[in-house]
């Protein structure tokens, strides 16, 4: 008698296994090239042999992720604000910051490099106090902590910025 209660459950449960859909099947071969077609001056940049070009690829792409995180932020969308803050401190650190150690001269003053560096780091401390404000602000501590973790990373992100700049200054001192 106590058996069917457990086989009517077992029943139910297994119901919507056998109604999912299957895995979305992986694209054919000719919208994978596709696929690599459309991504591939992306890729380019972003492996560049040139540190400096490199820099500047990922300076560029610093400051859409910026962008992007600021609307987020006026939309009051923090999920997406505090996701998009971790991808920003990523390509800083392993795009920007690491592209800076690669170059072996100074920058020159006034080029499109150093003036593209310095407007990404105008605007990532920019973003850095705008979601300090935000979090300070932010009724429930709980929901607000991964957001905490990016602005901790943002602001790392800004402290090995700065060394870099301040290195590449340096070298362009007599």
């Amino acid at each position: 008698m106590k058996r069917w209660p457990l086989f009517l459950l077992s029943g139910a449960l297994l119901v919507p296994l056998a109604v999912a859909d299957d895995p979305p099947a992986r694209p054919a071969g000719a919208d994978r090239v596709r696929q690599f077609q459309q991504n591939y001056r992306l890729v380019k940049n972003l492996v560049e042999e040139d540190p400096i070009k490199r820099t500047e690829y990922c300076s560029t792409v610093a400051q859409r992720l910026a962008a992007e995180m600021n609307e987020a932020i006026a939309k009051d969308d923090m999920p997406r604000a505090c996701e998009l803050g971790q991808h920003l401190h990523d390509i800083l650190e392993q795009g920007v910051t690491a592209g800076l150690h690669d170059v072996r001269h100074p920058l020159p003053q006034g080029s499109s490099a150093a003036g593209a560096l310095g407007q990404v780091r105008a605007e990532v401390q920019g973003l850095v106090d705008v979601l300090q404000e935000r979090l300070q602000k932010a009724d429930h501590a709980g929901d607000s902590a991964p957001c905490v973790q990016t602005l901790a990373s943002l602001r790392q992100s800004l402290a090995g910025l700065d060394q870099s700049l301040q290195a590449h200054a340096a070298k362009n001192q007599p």
